[in-house]
C-alpha cells in the first residue's frame, strides 16, 4: 500500500444488494436519486489541502457514508462523486492524490479515471537527466496511462507548472532549451486527446525571489517560454486526433 494510504473501507466490506422492493429509495427513478446525490457530493474546486476547505459551493457537508449503504447506491454515487468537482493532483517524485502519496512502482488509484476535472500541479526540481527528472517522467507516464484509457471520464485539465529554485538556477543559463527540457518531462501528456478544456500556466516557488540575484527579465523570460510551451501542449490535448 502506498505511503499514507488508508483504505476507505468500501472495498473490504461486503456490500448488500437489496432489490428495489426492499428499499423505498431505490424505487425512486434514477434521475431523482441523482438529484438527491447532488446535495451530498463535492461540487467545487477542491484545494490540495482539501480536508481544511469546503467541498461544496453551498458550504454544506458531503456524505461519504452513503457509499457504504449497498452495492447499487455505491455504483450510482461513486460516478457522481468524482464528476462534479475539480480534484487536485501533484506530480513530483511521487504522485499525491486524495492526500495519499504514490511512488512510480505503486498501483495508482483507480479514482483518477473517474475524475472529469483535474488540476495537475507539476513540481519541477533538480537538473535535467537527474534522478529526480527521471522519476518524475515515470510518474507522469503512469498517470497518463490511466487517464488515457477508454473508460476514463476526464474532460478538463488545468496544468500548473511550479518551478523551484534549483531548477530555475539550472535553466537560467539555457533559456533556449526551455521547450526541449519541458518536453522531456511533460511529453506523456500529449497522449491525452480530445479534452473539452485544457489550459496551463507557470508559477515560481515563493522562496525563489528571496535568494535570486539575477536580472528579473531573465526569470520573466523563462516563465514566458514555459507558458508558450504549455499553450501548445494544451492545444494538442484538446485535439481529438491521435498522437
Amino acid at each position: 500500500m502506498p505511503s499514507g494510504a488508508v483504505s476507505d473501507g468500501v472495498d473490504i466490506i461486503e456490500l448488500k444488494s437489496p432489490t428495489p422492493q426492499s428499499s423505498p429509495f431505490l424505487q425512486l427513478p434514477l434521475e431523482l436519486r441523482k438529484s438527491i446525490y447532488a446535495h451530498i457530493i463535492p461540487n467545487t474546486r477542491i484545494s490540495l489541502h482539501w480536508s481544511s476547505f469546503k467541498l461544496r459551493e453551498d458550504g454544506g457537508i458531503c456524505c461519504p457514508s452513503m457509499l457504504r449503504v449497498n452495492r447499487q447506491i455505491y455504483t450510482e454515487l461513486i460516478e457522481e462523486w468524482f464528476s462534479h468537482a475539480t480534484y487536485p493532483v501533484v506530480v513530483g517524485r511521487k504522485l499525491k492524490f486524495l492526500s495519499m502519496n504514490y511512488s512510480p512502482g505503486d498501483t495508482f488509484p483507480w479514482q483518477l479515471k473517474a475524475c472529469k476535472s483535474l488540476t495537475m500541479s507539476i513540481n519541477l526540481h533538480g537538473i535535467q537527466d537527474s534522478i529526480t527528472s527521471v522519476v518524475q517522467a515515470n510518474t507522469m507516464a503512469n498517470i497518463v496511462s490511466i487517464l488515457s484509457q477508454v473508460d476514463s471520464s476526464l474532460r478538463k485539465v488545468e496544468l500548473r507548472v511550479v518551478v523551484y529554485h534549483n531548477w530555475l538556477n539550472f535553466m537560467l543559463s539555457q533559456l533556449d532549451r526551455t521547450p526541449e527540457i519541458l518536453e522531456s518531462r511533460l511529453s506523456p501528456l500529449r497522449q491525452l486527446r480530445g479534452l473539452a478544456e485544457a489550459r496551463g500556466y507557470t508559477e515560481v516557488d515563493n522562496c525563489f525571489f528571496s535568494w535570486y540575484q539575477g536580472p528579473d527579465a531573465i526569470a520573466t523570460e523563462l516563465i514566458s517560454r514555459s507558458n508558450m510551451f504549455l499553450e501548445a501542449l494544451c492545444k494538442d490535448m484538446m485535439n481529438p486526433g491521435s498522437v
